[in-house]
């Protein structure tokens, strides 16, 4: 089931993720214990992107090293 882009960013925010400006794309590194560890999520900012597709949040969850439905 496809997601919205804004969705995505404030579910990453919500759990910790912030987002690091610069670049082409929105990058939000996840942050424990107020440091920054290793883990981190790419956003495109462009028109096509608005709608995240399940092929996309699959590679992101592969990133995370999560499941799709986590």
């Amino acid at each position: 089931m496809p997601v919205d882009r804004e969705t995505i960013r404030k579910n990453i925010t919500d759990k910790g993720f912030r987002l690091a400006p610069g670049g082409d794309h929105d990058y939000y590194w996840f942050y424990w214990k107020g440091k920054k560890t290793r883990w981190w999520i790419k956003l495109s900012r462009g028109k096509e992107y608005k709608v995240y597709s399940d092929n996309l949040l699959k590679r992101q969850a592969r990133i995370l090293k999560v499941t799709f439905s986590q």
